[in-house]
């Protein structure tokens, strides 16, 4: 569709990151007056009042200007402007930013504002609520003849005529706003109206408004009517219409000569409500006018599609399904139109996503929605009416603004600072770099937007009205270590209602080529990649970023995150180290057995295959990189022996056949049985024409063949885990009771399975024979069960021993090697060992056998581990159940070098096979009734134990320490201890010394005991080294005034910590047992002579001593002077000489040791009283009595007190020492006299 197009390419245009063409009004400007640009590059006017007119008020900053100049308005105030004019915009290039008044905003009230015949005009979130108290006929707005003109985010109500009319302008965009409650029965001369608009124009956008509560024209669209062109083009998309009372929308005529209007109709909300009529009206999407004087047609063009009403689910369906009401059906045949008119991009969505989208963001929402706007949407919400019309009583339908409340208070704030008046508070400036001292920096463009500073200052004011993305998750910052990946992420909430999220992330607000998605990763972090990240995230109504989120990268040795943990594992079997370690990229690692790097072992993980007891000890790993390198703590691997005895048997009682997972315990496991295959070539098997071989209990293998011979084998596996012979003396015995028939020789061997499973699917031509009853066999692949196989063949002496390799096969491709394990075919056939490798000189059975059909015998298969590199293969058979007696057929054999066994056996076995081969076309038969594998120990090694345990110890810095161990085991065992892990260099004894010990040498002590046989880890010992306590800080004496603060510290060292226990005097003093001591009121008791004893378990040490003196305030003064108190501290000294004692001139401010230096009393006279005044220090009195006495005779003194006699005292503060003490005596005699004493407190 054309609209898609031209909606992505707007919106692209939108949020590119550099601006090439002429931006937008302000983001989120949408439609026909989308680019509008205002006051954009001109002048700012401050309205600083809410006059009708003068200096300061929004009149004079629309109409007092140049009219070559743009403006932007700016408003210092909030609250309603009474007009007593209409408000005409005559000039253009002008931006009302009503979005900038402090506190709730600005509301125009009794007269319009009307921006007819101008252009280029910008308004936004402002408010015209009209009222019948001018008693005019007027719009709440009205506009025609204008151009560019776009009125976002406002709120228009209470008209007597028309709310909100624009119509006959070029280029028109009203969008995101609220047209309510316009007045019914009012004041206009042509009696009642109560209409929402008249919208029309030539190029026009109504999208995302509300109507509610009007009588009619909800809207109606003007048509072609009045100017008679055929450029007549509006589209109407996803407002909201609620509760109109006689008609919803209607009009748009065309021309007299039949030009028609062209009207988008897409995705609107009709809801009615309590004042809807009823019948068809209810659910009227569109009643379109027809132009009854038109020479052509009489209805214009509409493209209804997608509108929404609540009272037909029909029309919702189908708007043209009664939705469009009047025409007849050929006319509006005529009038529809499928395929919308070409407009500008609006974000559009489904009806009801619009519905709730314009009643969250729509209206006069900033600086606040006011009460009549909340009000009104919650009733569009509710579906209700909260007010009657005053005259007819219709719900919501009102006829004086009086009936609602009128109009609401809007509260004003204080305006930010703004120096330069350039409308930007100087904050904003000062956060951005700008200069608020300089105005003209704000029509400086950033090249990025192409909006001026001022513009996006305003556009950051506007930004919450729309419904912009919300960002729940927000990226965090990090600390990393070069080379090591980081991602960033963002998660924000997307609707299809607000359009697709799109994503641009910044490194220090430079934008990253293609980081355009909801995280930002990279891989391997370069010093390049620490900064400051953001992301900017947009929807189809703007972008808001994401919190700030700083990566710091440092260069990071290596750290190790997981050491290697300590194994143990029984001989034979495999044992792997791993350790987890962080750091910069590119780490490396070698691997250590105690002090001896690992030939090839360079990587996170250490595996050893298949472990003796020479591989037990301690293993560690250094990891390096650039920056440094680490090493982990050591991990002991203990190496256990097997224990003796019998490790399998079986009756065969729960025994499986051709289990996919076989189950494997001490007396269970699974069997599979494998046949022959005809092959092309001829000296490679046996061909059999048809084959079945079945099973029953006791195992028994039965063979159905044809003409011909033919093998047949069962394999299983006896161990979890195969078991090692890893010691010189080690064997393994496999003992069989069985019977046989029909067979010309026995095969039989011990394996490794590889973890595998044998082939088992026959072929035999092109089909394959069935196994067990129908089972399906195993095929394909590598079966890596290679091991010593031995074969009896009746009525020879001649001894088979030899080595089996792994058997490997694709499908189709199989042959008898890889099927026969132990039994090799006819001529020609063979295992197919490599070169080389054989078992050596086998001995001979002394005689052969030949056993009776179906008679029990006993077959007896041993392996023992001669030397390092040699095994004793040896195999017998007995007559009945148990191998006693001479044996009917005896033969062995000895391995000559390493190469004579394959690699993969090592020295572990865990699986067993056992077949035969037939007398041609007699059914041969394998009766199994016991299976046992019993494992001997080598009799002369004893796997080390210990016998005493080390002791931990506790010692003082300097003393000496040892531990020590006695362990048990053959060949005697060797020692190697560790400290917290990791092992000493040289500390290989059975005990270990400390000569000395220090605080470095404290820690967590053990033992490897390790020989041929394992090795054992010894329980800990902790050393703890103890260091008695030394004083670092000794506490010092003090001189303090009484009633002042003092504290005593010291400071101390040793291990354990110590305590602290304070004296005054040699008496503890209770509860101090801080390294400080504090006195929050200096008191006489407290002067003496303290001292601190610091003790730990390794002793203890007293603090010299610190003498604290507490003075009284004049003793203080005195000192501070430099008087003996014992010559000077009596009340008659006088240290000047000049007759006033050091005690007066000390209470009274005064220095004793100064001639006349005394603050001495004033005396006045106030009518008939005295008023004596003197000054005393403050600190003074409470040591010193300072008395105001009268006399009339100087025989006879009194002292004056408040009350007495008429006298009043009172005290005034002259600074934070000083008082002003004024006496006043009443009614003086005559003969008056008055004096101080000044006395020491006893």
């Amino acid at each position: 569709m054309r609209f898609t197009l031209n909606l992505l390419v707007a919106w692209l245009l939108a949020v590119a990151p550099s601006f090439a063409v002429v931006p937008l009004a302000f983001p989120g400007a949408e439609g026909f007056g989308r680019f509008a640009s205002g006051g954009r590059g001109g002048d700012v006017y401050v309205v600083t009042n809410l006059n009708d007119s003068g200096p300061g008020s929004l009149r004079d900053a629309v109409a007092n200007r140049s009219a070559t100049t743009p403006r932007t308005v700016i408003f210092a105030v909030s609250g309603t402007i009474y007009l007593n004019s209409t408000l005409r915009i005559l000039q253009g290039n002008l931006t009302i930013a009503g979005q900038t008044a402090p506190g709730d905003g600005i509301c125009l009230a009794r007269y319009p504002i009307d921006p007819s015949n101008s252009s280029n005009v910008i308004i936004r979130f402002l408010r015209s609520r009209l009222g019948d108290v001018a008693g005019v006929e007027n719009d709440a707005f009205s506009c025609r003849y204008a151009t560019n003109i776009i009125v976002d985010h406002c709120s228009f109500s209470w008209s007597v005529d028309e709310t909100f009319s624009a119509y006959d302008n070029t280029n028109f965009t009203l969008q995101w706003s609220f047209i309510t409650e316009s007045l019914r029965d009012s004041v206009h001369s042509k009696g009642p109206h109560g209409y929402g608009g008249i919208w029309g124009g030539l190029g026009a956008s109504f999208h995302h408004n509300l109507m509610a509560h009007h009588d009619s024209r909800n809207p109606r669209f003007n048509g072609a009517r009045t100017h008679g062109t055929a450029g007549e083009l509006v589209d109407m998309r996803n407002n909201v219409i609620y509760n109109w009372r006689g008609n919803s929308t209607y009009g748009g005529e065309p021309t007299d000569t039949g030009l028609p209007a062209r009207h988008n109709m897409v995705n609107n909300y009709y809801r009615h409500g309590p004042a809807t009529g009823t019948g068809t009206s209810r659910y009227r999407i569109l009643n379109p006018s027809p132009n009854a004087l038109s020479t052509g047609s009489i209805y214009s063009l509409f493209h209804v599609l997608g509108n929404y009403t609540s009272a037909s689910s029909t029309v919702t369906a189908n708007n043209w399904s009664g939705g469009v009401q009047g025409p007849t059906a050929a006319e509006l045949t005529a009038m529809r139109v499928d395929t919308p008119f070409d407009v500008p991009a609006v974000v559009t969505q489904p009806a009801a996503g619009a519905y709730s989208l314009v009643l969250a963001h729509g209206g006069c929402r900033l600086p606040a929605r006011d009460s009549i706007d909340t009000r009104i949407a919650n009733e569009v919400a509710t579906g209700t009416v909260t007010y009657y019309g005053s005259k007819n009583n219709y719900p919501g339908i009102i006829d004086s603004q009086t009936d609602v409340g009128g109009w609401p208070a809007l509260a004003s704030l204080p305006a930010p600072t703004d120096t330069d008046a350039d409308g930007m508070p100087d904050t904003w400036e000062i956060a951005r770099g700008l200069n608020p001292s300089n105005p003209s920096d704000r029509n400086l463009v950033d090249a990025s937007t192409g909006y001026t500073r001022l513009e996006t200052y305003l556009n950051e004011l506007a930004a919450p009205a729309f419904p912009l993305p919300v960002i729940s998750t927000q990226p965090k910052s990090a600390s990393l270590a070069l080379g090591v990946g980081f991602t960033l992420s963002v998660s924000a909430n997307a609707s299809a209602d607000t359009g697709s999220l799109a994503y641009q992330w910044y490194r220090d607000d430079v934008a990253l080529t293609g980081a355009t998605t909801a995280s930002y990763a990279v891989a391997t972090a370069a010093a390049t990649d620490a900064g400051s990240y953001r992301v900017a995230v947009s929807n189809g109504y703007g972008t808001v970023s994401s919190a700030i989120a700083v990566v710091t990268l440092v260069a990071q040795p290596p750290v190790i995150v997981t050491p290697p943990a300590s194994l143990t594992v029984a001989t034979g079997q495999g044992a792997a180290f791993t350790v987890v370690a962080s750091g910069s990229p590119t780490l490396t690692y070698q691997w250590y057995r105690g002090a001896t790097a690992i030939t090839g072992a360079t990587s996170a993980t250490l595996t050893l295959a298949s472990v003796t007891s020479a591989d037990a000890g301690d293993y560690s790993v250094v990891v390096t990189n650039a920056y440094g390198f680490a090493t982990s703590s050591s991990a002991t691997l203990t190496v256990s022996a097997p224990s003796a005895g019998r490790v399998f048997e079986t009756t065969f009682a729960q025994d499986t056949i051709h289990a996919a997972q076989p189950v494997v315990t001490a007396t269970r496991t699974n069997w599979y049985i494998m046949a022959n295959k005809v092959a092309t070539n001829s000296n490679v098997g046996d061909d059999i024409s048809t084959s079945t071989v079945t099973e029953t209990r006791p195992f028994t293998l039965t063979l159905n063949a044809g003409s011909t011979a033919a093998n047949y084998q069962a394999a299983t596996v006896f161990a979890s885990a195969p078991l090692s012979l890893a010691q010189t003396g080690s064997s393994l015995r496999v003992t069989v009771t069985l019977s046989t028939a029909n067979n010309i020789n026995l095969g039989f061997g011990l394996f490794n399975s590889g973890g595998s499973l044998p082939h088992t699917t026959h072929h035999s031509g092109t089909s394959t024979t069935t196994l067990i009853g129908g089972t399906t066999g195993i095929d394909g692949g590598v079966r890596n069960w290679a091991g010593y196989c031995a074969l009896l063949t009746h009525g020879s002496t001649a001894a088979s021993l030899t080595t089996r390799i792994a058997q490997t096969t694709t499908d189709g491709s199989i042959t008898n090697r890889t099927q026969d394990l132990v039994v090799p075919g006819s001529a020609g056939s063979s295992y197919g060992q490599p070169a080389g490798i054989s078992v050596g000189t086998v001995t001979n059975s002394a005689s052969s056998v030949t056993p009776v059909n179906d008679a029990v015998c006993t077959l007896v298969y041993q392996i023992s581990r001669t030397d390092a590199d040699q095994f004793t293969l040896a195999y017998q058979l007995y007559d009945g159940a148990s191998a006693s007696g001479t044996p009917l057929f005896s033969a062995s054999g000895v391995t000559t070098a390493t190469a004579a066994r394959p690699s993969a056996v090592a020295s572990a076995f865990d699986s067993f096979a056992i077949g035969a081969r037939t007398t041609n076309a007699t059914v041969p038969r394998i009766v199994m009734t016991a299976l046992a594998v019993d494992y001997t120990a080598p009799s002369s090694d004893v796997a080390p134990s210990i016998t005493t345990q080390p002791q931990g110890a506790t010692v003082v810095q300097g003393a000496n320490a040892t531990f020590s161990l006695s362990a048990a085991g053959t060949p005697a065992p060797t020692f190697q201890w560790r400290k917290n892990g990791v092992a000493i260099s040289g500390a290989t004894s059975a005990s270990l010394s400390f000569t000395s010990a220090q605080v470095a040498d404290a820690g967590d002590y053990t033992c490897v005991v390790s020989n041929s046989a394992g090795s054992v880890v010894s329980a800990v010992a902790t050393l703890v080294v103890q260091v008695p306590p030394q004083i670092s800080l000794q506490p010092l004496g003090q001189t303090v005034v009484r009633g002042s603060a003092f504290t005593l510290a010291a400071g101390a060292t040793g291990s354990p910590a110590p305590t602290f226990q304070w004296y005054r005097g040699g008496v503890v003093i209770s509860g101090a047992t801080a390294a400080s001591y504090s006195v929050a009121t200096a008191a006489a008791g407290d002067a003496g002579s303290y001292t601190v004893t610091v003790t730990n378990a390794a002793g203890a040490v007293t603090s010299s001593a610190a003498v604290v003196t507490v003075l009284t305030p004049y003793q203080a003064w005195v000192l501070d002077n430099g008087l003996d108190l014992a010559g000077n501290g009596a009340p008659a000294a006088d240290a000047a000489g000049d007759g006033v004692p050091n005690l007066v001139k000390f209470a009274l401010g005064g220095d004793p040791a100064a001639p006349g230096a005394t603050a001495l009393p004033t005396l006045s006279r106030t009518g008939s009283a005295l008023v004596f005044s003197y000054d005393v220090k403050t600190v003074a009195l409470a040591d010193y009595a300072v008395v105001a006495e009268s006399s009339a005779d100087l025989a006879n003194w009194s002292p004056a007190v408040h009350g007495s006699g008429g006298v009043t005292i009172s005290a005034a503060t002259l600074d934070a020492s000083t008082q002003r003490v004024n006496v006043t005596f009443p009614g003086a005699s005559p003969r008056a006299f008055v004096r101080l004493r000044v006395s020491a407190k006893p």
